[in-house]
């Protein structure tokens, strides 16, 4: 367990030190997939606050939270501004590194 915790703690000052915006994005015909890298999401419950809150954002297409893989992954055109889906997600309470 100790160990597992301590990948985690690597893993997460890692992506820190990447920059602000961990966002891995592509682009296929029209629409842009990204995935974000979230903190926090433990429970379906989670889940379903994230993917509410995101879903409600002009231009979304689809999203699927993952909590064992701390992702959220966005299917959107290219009017949403990925730094503000992310404030969305800090505002509901979750951390992004």
């Amino acid at each position: 367990m100790k160990k597992i915790v301590f990948v985690l703690f690597a893993v997460l000052i890692f992506l820190a030190a990447c920059g602000e915006n961990n966002a891995v994005t592509s682009q296929t015909e029209g629409a842009t997939t990204t995935e974000l890298t979230v903190w926090g999401m433990v429970c379906q419950s989670c889940i379903t606050t994230v993917e509410r809150a995101v879903s409600d954002v002009d231009g979304v297409i689809s999203v699927s939270a993952n909590f064992r893989a701390n992702t959220v992954t966005i299917i959107h055109d290219d009017t949403v501004d990925i730094n503000e889906i992310e404030k969305i997600i800090e505002q509901e309470g979750f951390n992004l590194p």
